[in-house]
């Protein structure tokens, strides 16, 4: 018997009117063995996914489990029974007593390839306006579906994952390895994560971006956002890109808040004009003394326009949903603009032109400054990456003659 479990998408539902809805849900369920040890339960998952196992075990026995795959290239399970989807293939998950050794449980895993759903523009409740609105799913959009809060995002800050044991005062951050690499989303190093000095101690850490998962290389890697790192390109920087999830010290604590695979959007029709993204002109939005313009009314938040163009790493990052609607304006993947990135806008679909704001300190601060920034849905395009749909600014797109 196959079950299906925790999965982010609902690509097998063939009604166009609610395929939107059904995309964004998230079904968070265990799974429970119930035909005894000798039994063998059947779950499906999608690659970049990840479902958690559940064993019967016996009330008198508190030593707990140990999880093993037996192809660990398909299926990668942690010590909580998180399986994550790696590559398509079959294989079986194991669950064996620590305190007599026995077998507890067996799960055979089915892998699938599963594509984002092609939506049907006409499907896709927007307005002309930024109106606030909920989703038939309860999520909060402004002036489209495609701009909306991201599903189980409830113990976040701004779509960060709150650690409930943090190492610092920073409820935000996740302790990992020691000069652990960051890449971008076909896996090119961008920098290694920099020491951070606390009161009594030096760490290494980052913040993730929730429910962002992604198969690199072979190997399950999380979104990290604002990470220190020593970066290829220079001196120590801040990046958005992607870390291997075995590179995170409390990774069995964060993948029971972490929603694996939430962090997709649907696919549309594509038009026929590409674009390269080039990245832009950061300093097209900076004042004459070169301080950074605020993309949100709130100025103190430090969310900038040139976050969405080229980065001091020389990144450039896709994201979730659009800057200036306290949906978190975050990335869902990240590249090397020395990658060939091309943008195709999605048909049928509204832009978001966004006003900037003086910053703190100007004798205009708060006010809205001349500049503005206009985000555009679609397909970024690169090789050695699946194709990833989001939103781009205009701003750092040229077009392809």
């Amino acid at each position: 018997m196959t079950m299906k479990l925790r999965q982010s998408t609902a690509c097998r539902v063939v009604s166009p009117a609610v395929l939107l809805v059904l995309f964004f849900s998230v079904v968070s369920v265990g799974v429970e063995n119930t035909q005894g040890w000798s039994g063998e339960s059947g779950v499906e998952v999608a690659i970049g996914s990840a479902i958690q196992l559940a064993a019967k075990v016996d009330a008198s026995d508190e030593t707990g489990l140990v999880w093993t795959s037996a192809d660990a290239t398909l299926v990668q399970v942690f010590d909580n029974g998180f399986c994550f989807g790696v590559s398509p293939g079959i294989t079986t998950i194991e669950a064996v007593s620590q305190g007599d050794g026995m077998r507890v449980s067996m799960f055979r895993v089915r892998v699938v390839d599963e594509p984002s759903p092609v939506i049907d523009p006409q499907t896709i409740r927007e307005f002309s306006d930024n109106r606030k609105f909920v989703r038939d799913d309860g999520q909060v959009c402004y002036g489209s579906e495609l701009n909306s809060r991201q599903p189980k995002s409830e113990a976040t800050v701004s779509n960060r994952v709150i650690n409930p044991n943090p190492p610092t005062q920073d409820k935000l951050l996740w302790l990992v390895e020691e000069d652990a690499p960051v890449v971008d989303g076909v896996g090119s190093l961008i920098g290694t994560i920099a020491p951070r000095k606390t009161a009594t101690d030096v760490i290494y850490a980052s913040r993730f971006n929730h429910g962002m998962t992604k198969i690199i290389n072979g190997e399950i890697h999380i979104y990290a956002f604002g990470a220190k790192v020593r970066s290829t390109a220079g001196p120590k920087t801040g990046v958005s890109a992607w870390l291997a999830l075995d590179d995170v010290l409390q990774k069995e604590s964060l993948l029971e808040l972490y929603h694996p695979g939430t962090g997709r959007l649907p696919a549309l029709p594509l038009m026929s004009q590409r674009f390269i993204i080039t990245g832009g002109d950061p300093a097209s939005y900076r004042t004459k003394d070169g301080t950074p313009l605020s993309i949100v009314r709130n100025i103190r938040i430090g969310a900038q326009p040139e976050h969405y163009l080229s980065r001091p790493a020389g990144t450039v990052n896709i994201i979730y949903c659009v800057p200036g609607f306290g949906l978190g304006g975050h990335g869902l993947d990240s590249f090397l603009l020395s990658c060939r990135l091309i943008f195709t806008p999605a048909e049928g679909v509204r832009r978001f032109t966004m006003p900037t704001y003086y910053p703190q300190d100007h004798p205009q601060a708060g006010e809205k400054a001349p500049p503005t920034m206009t985000f555009v849905y679609g397909a970024v395009d690169v090789a050695g990456s699946p194709r990833i749909f989001g939103w781009v600014a205009s701003e750092a797109l040229e077009p392809i003659k």
